[in-house]
């Protein structure tokens, strides 16, 4: 009875060897699977660094990518997370949810720091006619999409209202029609 009990002992000894040795090649493999994560972030850099030195040497005319002065400022949209930010355009806080539109004009040539706007305040420029062309859009709500939409609109008729030619008479200066005034007393070149 004992040999018996011995040699099931010994054959589950063996077995929990056997499955120790199955369970280690289970490891290799995700030493693998990190090697190639790896090489794919590797050559996720490598392509990276391929745009970065396409888009260090533009074509004369086209947008640097860095705000260079061939390109307008870019847009951001996005709920307002505090209510710190002042409109740029009406000078009054943008409240914390409401839709604000974020740019960074050009200083000297280089992207200045951002700008915020309401959205009924800002005027986007002509390149952009679609609201795909602005970063966060797709996190709008359906209705502040269509609202977005709607000033992209608005902003295209600014803008070409303000390049229609001036007629000549409003460049003429007019000559000052109100009170005019004696000078006060004490006051004189003597």
């Amino acid at each position: 009875g004992n040999e018996t009990k011995k040699k099931k002992v010994d054959t589950k000894k063996k077995s929990d060897i056997n499955d120790a040795k199955k369970k280690k090649p289970a490891k290799k493999p995700k030493k693998k699977k990190k090697e190639d994560e790896n090489r794919e972030l590797d050559e996720k850099k490598d392509n990276n660094k391929k745009k970065r030195r396409v888009n260090r040497d533009p074509q004369p005319g086209e947008p640097d990518g860095h705000g260079g002065l061939n390109q307008p400022a870019e847009f951001q949209i996005e709920y307002s997370t505090t209510s710190r930010a002042t409109c740029k355009r009406c000078d009054t806080f943008i409240k914390k949810g409401s839709v604000r539109v974020a740019h960074r004009p050009l200083f000297r040539g280089k992207p200045g720091f951002k700008v915020y706007r309401h959205l009924q305040c800002a005027v986007f420029s002509e390149v952009t006619t679609h609201p795909s062309q602005i970063e966060g859009s797709d996190d709008l709500n359906d209705n502040d999409y269509e609202l977005l939409e709607q000033r992209i609109e608005e902003s295209q008729i600014e803008i070409q209202e303000e390049k229609k030619s001036l007629e000549p008479d409003e460049l003429v200066p007019v000559t000052f029609q109100g009170e005019i005034r004696s000078p006060p007393k004490g006051l004189c070149a003597s």
